[in-house]
């Protein structure tokens, strides 16, 4: 559904709008379908996609009521639209229709946590998950987490979203001890979210305190330590250092509210007659956020932005205005191209992947990049460049081969809304971010999408394009060499083995909670289990950095195998998707093997854990050498590997530095 297929006649957005409210409010579905097709995506509004959804209903096509209802989640302006989806959403849910895959969620608080809940349910169904809620009773927050048997345990979560609020916080107007105050306080948010993790064994994510701005000290309050305001202040950033590195996630309610304006967020109606701390109008941004931080949590982040270059990265059409013509960096059009390049240039740095889809001259494309006095983006930035004449849904489909990586890691920006409207009807995988009409709000459109969140920031995400690519460049390697084997050789691969330790523990908890497609069972361990992994003598847990003649790609693998009577079972086996396709994974084989056969066992087993993204490994196992020992529900294939009988598993294509793990 949307705008590119436009109704015989009709010219203005405002006309088709109106067509399609009437078609609608006289239940004549389809045609009212056919008017809204004709809004362009700029005016296409929460309402409308809450009508679209209706509709859809209506005419008994449940899956595609649904993707419409994901599209709500696209425009928080409108809480009552958000409440009408939700209510459309349960009926859909009612009729029996599967939702997506089952994400068990808790949320806790200490003031009413509705309509909250639900629109965390619907944000949940934009991202392809049925989000299943558990809330307390009202201000049972310290009840549920401290009583040993609690409705909390029993709802077995597997992410506890803790909300707070300013009134939550036990401080004086004023103190001549701040410093006392501020720690205690940190400490005790601190120590119940670390509590609510260790006994419930989910992902914690955590609201940190979105603060009043009212205070009896006025402007004098930022300059006085002991100030309530300025203590609060000092509780939410050290809540965030005492978080850091632990299972707790923490969602910045204080920068969300202090964009969106306090006096919008706070309302003291709403307080004292429902006991509401955050008003309806902004619950649709809070409820966004927190499941963006909920997503990088279980490893759904996009990896990718690609960015269409004429009027989208640079004003003018370079192949008709030429280098010189562009418009970046003077006037108000080119300093907007150049703010929103700077904002680019600045997720790179992040870890972002950049990829370019042009339909351009290649060579005058790159030529622009290195010439033009004015870019701020660079050649360096660009992970995978493809400009030619071909349609951008096949260009698309080529940078995400060529980063070896899914379609659903991919989010598209274009100036034209054809091109938008076209990647939306051919690739529904690939988000697509709407651009307003001026460049001026380009930027801002980037900086609102919130599927690039991340759970943790290590030294190999600042490296992410540099080793990005050299795996497009290796790509290209491979589709002109003679043959496979002398494409493995070509690389010289290196790999170097260690067990957990304090060094990479932190990097080995980020690639369990995101990766995906090379991961056999998904499991999200926490740090605390990986820990626990780590100092148990009867589990083999082990990291692979990998290196090459193109580049070093940092630590890319992770093996976890624990004692299983007479065998060593596989628990989780994983590796970053930036060197699949390599014959890595029969390097890590090897070592677990050698491993176990220094603990003293001879037998293997795994099991494949299929999920909606993880196909890539589903003949893992068969290809290794494993024999198929059980087949269980859902798809899950149960093997084993002898050594004894069989051999250590060898691998001809890597070599190893440093192959002990006891060191």
């Amino acid at each position: 559904m949307a705008a590119a297929s436009a109704v015989v006649g009709m010219s203005a957005p405002i006309e088709a709008s109106t067509v399609g409210d009437d078609c609608f409010r006289e239940g004549r579905w389809s045609e009212a379908l056919d008017a809204f097709a004709a809004i362009p995506d700029t005016s296409f509004t929460a309402a409308v996609w809450v009508k679209v959804a209706r509709c859809r209903v209506e005419l008994d096509h449940p899956a595609e009521a649904l993707r419409a209802l994901a599209r709500v989640v696209d425009d928080v302006q409108n809480a009552s639209s958000w409440l009408s989806a939700v209510s459309l959403l349960d009926s859909i849910r009612g009729d029996g229709h599967r939702v997506g895959q089952t994400l068990r969620v808790a949320v806790l608080g200490t003031y009413t946590l509705s309509p909250l809940t639900d629109f965390l349910r619907l944000v949940g169904i934009r991202l392809g998950l049925d989000v299943q809620v558990y809330t307390p009773a009202f201000g049972q927050l310290h009840q549920e987490v401290l009583a040993e048997d609690t409705g909390l345990i029993r709802f077995q979560p597997d992410v506890v979203v803790i909300a707070t609020r300013d009134g939550d916080l036990t401080l004086p107007e004023y103190s001549g001890e701040p410093e006392r105050l501020v720690v205690n306080e940190a400490e005790q948010w601190a120590g119940l979210a670390r509590r609510v993790a260790d006994v419930t064994g989910a992902r914690v994510v955590m609201h940190n305190f979105a603060l009043k701005s009212e205070t009896p000290f006025g402007n004098l309050a930022s300059q006085l330590p002991g100030s309530r305001l300025s203590m609060a202040r000092s509780v939410n950033a050290r809540l965030t250092k005492e978080t850091l590195g632990s299972e707790v996630l923490v969602v910045d309610c204080d920068r969300l509210a202090g964009e969106l304006g306090k006096q919008s967020w706070f309302s003291d109606k709403y307080w004292t007659v429902s006991k509401h701390a955050v008003s309806l109008g902004v619950q649709p941004t809070l409820a966004l956020h927190t499941m963006a931080v909920v997503a990088a949590s279980i490893g759904m982040t996009k990896k990718c932005l690609v960015v269409d270059l004429d009027n989208t990265v640079w004003g003018g059409v370079v192949g008709e205005v030429g280098i010189e013509g562009l418009v970046i960096g003077d006037g108000p059009a080119g300093e907007s191209y150049l703010l929103f390049q700077e904002y680019i240039a600045a997720m790179v740095g992040r870890g972002v992947l950049l990829a370019v889809c042009s339909k351009n001259d290649e060579d005058l494309a790159r030529r622009a990049f290195e010439n033009h006095p004015g870019m701020h983006l660079q050649m360096t930035d660009v992970s995978c460049f493809v400009a030619n004449w071909k349609p951008k849904h096949e260009n698309i489909k080529t940078i995400a081969e060529r980063l070896d990586i899914g379609l659903d890691s991919l989010v598209f920006m274009d100036d034209n809304p054809a091109e938008r409207e076209l990647v939306r009807q051919t690739l529904p995988e690939v988000d697509v971010i709407t651009l307003p009409d001026h460049p001026s709000g380009y930027r801002k459109a980037l900086a609102s999408y919130p599927w690039f969140e991340v759970a943790a920031y290590t030294p190999e995400d600042a490296r992410r394009t540099e080793l990005y690519r050299t795996r497009a460049e290796t790509a290209t390697q491979l589709e002109s060499a003679a043959t496979l084997e002398a494409f493995y050789e070509s690389l010289e691969m290196v790999a170097e083995f260690a067990p957990f330790n304090e060094m990479n523990i932190e990097r080995s908890a980020q690639l369990v909670g995101k990766t995906n497609q090379f991961n056999v069972t998904t499991r999200r361990h926490s740090m605390a289990v990986l820990r626990g992994f780590m100092e148990d003598e009867a589990t083999i847990a082990f990291v692979m950095r990998l290196k090459d003649r193109l580049a070093d790609h940092g630590l890319v693998g992770v093996l976890v195998a624990v004692r299983d009577g007479d065998a060593m079972n596989i628990d989780t086996w994983l590796m970053s998707c930036r060197v699949i396709g390599r014959t890595v994974e029969r390097a890590m084989a090897a070592h677990l093997c050698q491993e176990a056969e220094r603990v003293g066992f001879t037998l293997l087993r795994g099991r494949y854990v299929p999920t909606s993204r993880n196909h890539l490994v589903a003949n893992l196992y068969d290809d290794l050498g494993f024999r198929r020992v059980a087949e269980e529900e859902d798809g899950i294939v149960g093997w084993e590997y002898n050594l004894g009988k069989d051999g250590p598993i060898t691998t001809p294509y890597v070599s190893v530095e440093d192959a002990s793990v006891s060191q």
